[in-house]
């Protein structure tokens, strides 16, 4: 799956996409867990980015009927504006690791 979507992405893009050999995968128990506000690359004291991630891809898996009420959205600033994703499964989320 990572593979042939890094390569539609590259086509897409001018970037030059390299899918890692191992991905990550979280699961949340509920009852309030959750990732705390953070960016994905950031530069460090020197203004070095700390990693070469330049897009983060989430691809859903929950099962079917998971809706808002049950909370877990992403929700990305852009803008000053904070937009939500629901974790719908099935949906697959990409942005920009560096923002």
């Amino acid at each position: 799956i990572l593979e042939g979507f890094g390569a539609q992405l590259q086509s897409l893009t001018d970037y030059m996409i390299l899918v890692p050999p191992l991905g990550m995968v979280s699961l949340y128990p509920g009852a309030g867990s959750h990732y705390i506000a953070h960016m994905d690359n950031e530069k460090d004291s020197t203004g070095r980015w700390r990693n070469y991630r330049i897009l983060t891809m989430i691809l859903y898996l929950n099962e079917s009927g998971f809706s808002a009420e049950d909370g877990g959205q992403l929700v990305c600033q852009v803008n000053n504006e904070n937009i939500e994703v629901v974790p719908k499964g099935g949906t697959c989320v990409v942005f920009d690791a560096k923002s």
